[in-house]
């Protein structure tokens, strides 16, 4: 909720503003957009207002709700979402009177208070990443390829030439801690080895791996 206070009378039915929300400000490629369009998918909402006059208060108010709707492929989600409201006074501009005139009554020339009429306020995501907000993560990652092991400790793999048509890299991921938001895995290979897909057993398993973008000398999952 926001709140802006302006002093002075309303004019005739209600005060006039001008009412600007601008979401993740602070981006130069927004996140977010806002509703209730969900065509043009703007990250701005610019409209007229007026105040009204609250009997039960004796103040002039107005409330707007907006939906915010995040884009599709958003993976950072662990940075804020900043939003810049800003009012300002739809009216006339003064007209200075003419020498012997009487002075225009300032009733009807409200002021806004600046202090409010710009805020800039952050959105957080619910990450369930304790009580700092702050993902503290574990991640312990163990590959190995299922070929015949060589050498000291069977710490090196023997790839005979024509023997394989296929080489099967078997890597188990595991997260200890908190939430890894943004993760990603990279496995490198020569040019000579092109990557065909995963096992028929691990597509039944999991689609954790449904990712895997080959980028001719390495894989990246996401």
């Amino acid at each position: 909720e926001s709140r802006v206070s302006v002093e002075g009378r309303p004019v005739g039915d209600g005060l006039g503003l001008l009412y600007k929300l601008e979401a993740d400000k602070k981006r130069k490629l927004p996140r977010v957009y806002l509703g209730p369009d969900t065509e043009t998918r703007l990250p701005t909402v610019e409209m007229g207002v007026v105040l009204t006059l609250d009997p039960r208060t004796g103040q002039l108010r107005n409330c707007q709700e907006h939906t915010v709707y995040i884009k599709e492929n958003t993976r950072d989600i662990q940075s804020p979402i900043a939003f810049k409201r800003s009012y300002s006074l739809e009216q006339e501009e003064p007209v200075p009177p003419s020498e012997g005139d009487p002075l225009p009554s300032v009733d009807n020339l409200p002021i806004l208070n600046q202090q409010e009429a710009d805020k800039v306020f952050y959105v957080t995501f619910l990450k369930d990443c304790g009580d700092n907000d702050i993902c503290e993560s574990e991640l312990s990652v163990v590959a190995s390829l299922l070929l015949p092991t060589t050498g000291e400790n069977k710490s090196s793999w023997e790839l005979m030439l024509g023997q394989h048509t296929e080489v099967r890299l078997n890597i188990t991921a595991h997260n200890l801690q908190e939430s890894a938001y943004e993760a990603q895995l990279f496995v490198s290979h020569p040019v000579s080895l092109s990557y065909i897909g995963q096992s028929k057993a691990q597509e039944k398993k999991s689609n954790m791996w449904d990712g895997w973008e080959d980028e001719g000398k390495q894989l990246t999952c996401n």
